[in-house]
């Protein structure tokens, strides 16, 4: 599979006042145009995460506003790049501001995809799977019926893959 890098730039809170607005920016795969060795478009499997996942989130919310639950919504930082690209190979085409000056007399360089980059199409499945490893690892258990879900019985805690549940008590 053979793809290309994007840098992508927006403005938070672009309708507060311009004291609040920040610009956040990212590099992501353009998923959306991955090509084969013979230059087909490149197919992935249907489903790249879970199908409970956002059933999951809306039921820990709802938990942690009964009483004597509390929850938090956070954000892994480089959710996606820590976890390893696997499966067939992936390879990019970087943006010429981002090759090393070294690359200066190549054409259309590539390098092989080694993270679960934001915008490949399976990124959220290894996302996915190596958040089931970190949260095992730490003592949780899948919550049966529920493939983004775990809880850690010892400490009475539930998260899903963006949500956390904790007794107040």
């Amino acid at each position: 599979h053979l793809g290309r890098i994007i840098k992508l730039c927006h403005k938070k809170k672009a309708e507060r006042p311009e004291s609040e607005w920040k610009y956040k920016g990212r590099v992501v795969f353009e998923g959306n145009h991955v090509h084969d060795q013979s230059g087909m478009q490149a197919l992935f499997s249907e489903q790249g995460t879970g199908a409970s996942h956002q059933t999951s989130s809306k039921w820990l919310d709802l938990l942690a506003r009964l009483p004597g639950n509390d929850g938090a919504d956070c954000d892994a930082q480089s959710a996606y790049t820590q976890a390893q690209l696997e499966g067939e190979d992936t390879w990019e085409e970087l943006p010429a501001e981002a090759r090393p000056k070294a690359w200066s007399g190549y054409i259309r360089p590539v390098c092989k995809l080694r993270l679960a980059l934001y915008g490949h199409p399976l990124a959220g499945l290894y996302w996915e799977s190596h958040c089931k490893q970190a949260l095992v690892k730490c003592g949780f258990t899948p919550v049966p019926s529920w493939e983004c879900m775990y809880q850690h019985k010892e400490n009475n805690v539930t998260v899903s893959n963006t949500h956390l549940t904790l007794p107040t008590k």
